[in-house]
């Protein structure tokens, strides 16, 4: 069925992903899902090629000018006119400031747009904020995760950088708007719903999550409404990353199953729950036949993956165990995370509550072909998180030509930072012993560290504890809390 079929009056019914983050902005407020990059741009930043790439952009990609409207039978996504690009830039400066005085200023711009509330109805989601400094200017771009995802962010980054390269030597420009847009794959998603293969993952779903909600009761915090996510960056040994590689080829096992694995493994290393639920983010521009891989909008979706490993376990089966998840999951991935959730919400009524506590995240990055000069440049100011407190604990696995690198995020209180350390180091020596071809027994990396131990122990009070042998550091924290 062709997506002129759904696509009327300039207007097309949300995706499921995107009805999503309407109905969690609605309590949250859209500024929970902003979306923001930052680069830096050494030299003179022609405005006038700025806003005429931006224009192209909005042109070649009309979900940027696009908004929200919910009708009687749903939420739909509204197609107008291209939005005045002044209307999208804020420009700062120029500033003469010291080093010292740039970071401050930086963060209070980043900051400023981490806290901007898009009006999801009335107007253009997307902000080009310019900071110019006497060296350097930096540019922020702010896109609601509504129209956008990580994948997007780096066409958007691409195409800006390379339409620059274009205006800057007089060339002439293509103005064609890429096939299939983003409404193609909204008319792609209402025609699999009526679709027999639609029942099949249905009940594939329905009888995998059967039964009450798998809680990994995994947090390090006291207070929900005050904790925060905090966030470790490290990088993966060259060596280590040659590794993994080589042992995903040899072993025919996904490449992003070594790090689930390994996850699965940090999670019951510090819960020792019987049943282990993940969320995996996954990119569906890659599992539609790559269609739509240069389409910018929001095809970010999730997958359960679940695994029941116990202390005897060897971390050879719990690779094969959650390769195989994996693949099963992604056979059935056509069905989108909130239809998922409805439909166990509706089963076993517990409302829209996750289904799970525990997130990953494999994101390639820098793999792209830059035509020409590479303008914009990756600064050295923190990217916004994008919705990650929704979770207890989460990892990113950022996969560069250059480098690899993995981001934990925690929700803890503040005494308890150093925790992240501790189980950053112990992610690695997972990795690392995944891919030795060693049986290793999960049972011999399940103890908590004398240093981690004294952290919860005396974290609460700053004094001295003993601690007992044979519990987990969740044991110890819960414990720990209910004295206090």
């Amino acid at each position: 069925m062709s997506s002129e079929h759904h696509f009327d009056r300039g207007r097309v019914r949300a995706s499921f992903q995107q009805q999503g983050v309407w109905f969690h902005a609605l309590n949250y407020g859209t500024a929970f899902w902003n979306f923001i990059e930052n680069k830096s741009f050494r030299g003179t930043l022609n405005m006038s090629f700025i806003k005429e790439a931006l224009n192209l952009l909005i042109r070649k990609h009309p979900i940027l000018s696009s908004n929200f409207r919910m009708l009687d039978d749903g939420l739909y996504q509204v197609y107008g006119d291209s939005s005045e690009v002044e209307d999208l830039i804020v420009y700062k400066g120029p500033f003469k400031a010291s080093s010292s005085e740039i970071d401050m200023l930086m963060a209070k711009e980043i900051l400023e747009e981490e806290e901007y509330e898009f009006n999801l109805e009335n107007e253009a989601l997307i902000r080009f904020k310019i900071v110019e400094f006497e060296k350097v200017t930096y540019c922020i771009l702010n896109v609601n995760h509504i129209i956008t995802d990580s994948a997007s962010m780096q066409i958007l980054w691409k195409e800006l950088n390379e339409i620059y390269s274009f205006l800057e030597a007089n060339k002439v420009l293509k103005d064609e708007p890429p096939k299939p847009q983003y409404w193609d794959y909204c008319s792609k998603q209402l025609d699999f719903i009526s679709s027999d293969e639609h029942i099949k993952q249905t009940q594939y779903w329905e009888e995998k999550l059967t039964g009450e909600p798998f809680s990994l009761d995994f947090s390090f915090h006291t207070n929900e409404q005050e904790a925060k996510i905090h966030s470790k960056v490290i990088t993966v040994p060259k060596e280590l990353v040659s590794k993994i590689r080589t042992f995903s080829i040899k072993k025919k096992v996904v490449y992003s199953s070594i790090y689930q694995a390994s996850y699965f493994s940090l999670l019951y290393m510090y819960s020792r729950k019987e049943k282990i639920v993940m969320g995996n983010i996954l990119d569906k521009r890659i599992t539609n036949d790559r269609e739509f891989k240069n389409t910018v909008g929001l095809f970010a979706d999730r997958v359960i993956n679940v695994l029941s490993p116990n202390d005897e376990d060897t971390l050879p089966w719990l690779l094969k165990e959650a390769n195989l998840e994996l693949i099963d999951s992604l056979n059935n991935h056509d069905i989108v995370y909130e239809e998922i959730r409805r439909n166990y919400s509706r089963i076993n009524g517990i409302g829209l509550k996750p289904l799970f506590s525990a997130i990953f995240n494999l994101i390639k990055e820098g793999r792209e072909d830059f035509t020409g000069k590479k303008y914009f440049k990756d600064s050295k100011y923190k990217n916004s998180l994008v919705g990650d407190d929704q979770y207890d604990i989460g990892l990113t696995v950022i996969d560069g030509r250059d480098c690899t690198r993995i981001r934990l995020d925690l929700k803890c209180d503040e005494v308890f930072l150093p925790l992240i350390d501790f189980m950053a180091d112990n992610l690695l020596k997972i990795l690392s012993k995944c891919v030795d071809g060693e049986p290793h027994k999960v049972s011999d990396i399940i103890e908590a560290s004398q240093n981690e131990r004294t952290l919860l122990l005396e974290g609460f009070r700053g004094e001295e504890a003993s601690y007992p042998t044979g519990v987990t550091v969740v044991d110890l924290f819960r414990s720990r809390a209910q004295e206090s």
